[in-house]
């Protein structure tokens, strides 16, 4: 930048030495001058947070609470399963008589 202020170089061949598109010199320039750094501007809005900072420190542990829940309620469908299995069988070898 210094090389462009100083008029060494022209803001073209900066832009392409360092890959950008001219208007990005320019407006580093322009930064530059109106801030007096080139430093990124702050975010410039968008959209605000859904959740608070306290909730947002809450979700870890909703996260392990959510994936014991899962885990426990796998392990349940894993279980009914079973014993549905050994209760078929059984009624199985009853009702034929074995």
């Amino acid at each position: 930048m210094a090389a462009v202020e100083r008029q060494i170089e022209s803001k073209r061949k900066l832009a392409d030495f360092l890959s950008v598109h001219e208007s990005f010199i320019y407006k580093l320039l322009r930064q530059k001058r109106e801030r007096g750094d080139i430093a990124p501007l702050p975010h410039g809005g968008g959209a605000q947070a859904k959740l608070s900072n306290e909730q947002q420190q809450m979700l870890p542990a909703l996260n392990r609470t959510t994936e014991h829940s899962y885990t426990q309620a796998a392990s349940c469908e894993s279980a009914a399963s079973e014993l549905s299995a050994v209760l078929r069988a059984s009624t199985a070898s009853v009702t034929s008589g074995v």
